[in-house]
């Protein structure tokens, strides 16, 4: 009895082990139908190698077949990977707090002598991927709005246009406080998209960061993250 016991107990525990990971799957398309000179050793052909990369190793890799390929693995804390070929790269953002899939396509648009150009889209269902795309499409925006009216007050001294860009300015600043707030996110996931604000400092996010597990200090996003805080030391 006193055996059967510890055997279960050993079993619940690996159970655990497990079911504290998550499984990503990745499934790229190549689209090389500009390619009308069929060559040989140009564009992405079958046989060529896509790598995955986290920060800076490489993980994975997997070979072209039928113009596809594969990667599936599983991960216990989130990390942005690169799916990385001769021509170029594409982000992925890696959750571990669901299963996500993520349908990747490089289409070739450039064939020029030596020079081959990829455009790469990315559809998934992963919740800190999408998030990252949301909240960084709207920063960008008051970003470019707030770049149009800096240059503008330079040109033209204009109280109203002074005004404006405070208005930006606080407008990034609700932004950023939302995805501290978004508890759909994990600390990490929050950790890269809050490196994106452009008022980013050691004094307003030095007490976030030190609230993360030594798993997630330790992870490439928590190291990105302490790097740009010592970088923003006085």
């Amino acid at each position: 009895m006193v055996i059967r016991f510890l055997v279960l107990i050993l079993y619940c525990l690996c159970y655990l082990g497990v079911s504290s990971q998550n499984k990503y799957s990745i499934f790229g398309v190549i689209d090389n139908r500009i390619d009308t000179n069929q060559s040989k050793n140009g564009p992405l052909k079958n046989g060529n190698f896509i790598y995955l990369e986290i920060g800076e190793e490489t993980i994975d890799s997997a070979v072209i077949d039928d113009d596809k390929f594969v990667f599936e693995g599983t991960l216990g804390i989130s990390e942005v990977a690169s799916i990385s070929y001769a021509y170029g790269g594409l982000a992925v953002l890696l959750s571990a707090s669901d299963t996500s899939r993520y349908d990747c396509r490089f289409t070739l648009t450039s064939q020029e002598t030596n020079i081959y150009g990829y455009d790469s889209e990315v559809t998934t269902d992963s919740h800190f991927h999408n998030s990252w795309l949301e909240y960084g499409s709207r920063a960008d925006a008051l970003n470019k709005k707030r770049t149009e009216l800096q240059t503008l007050t330079s040109e033209f001294s204009n109280d109203g246009l002074v005004a404006e860009v405070q208005v930006v300015n606080q407008s990034l600043d609700i932004l950023y406080s939302m995805i501290m707030k978004d508890d759909s996110l994990l600390p990490v996931e929050k950790a890269y998209i809050l490196m994106g604000d452009p008022n980013f400092s050691k004094d307003k996010y030095l007490s976030f960061y030190q609230q993360f597990s030594e798993d997630e200090k330790d992870a490439s996003i928590g190291r990105w993250f302490k790097k740009k805080l010592e970088s923003t030391s006085p």
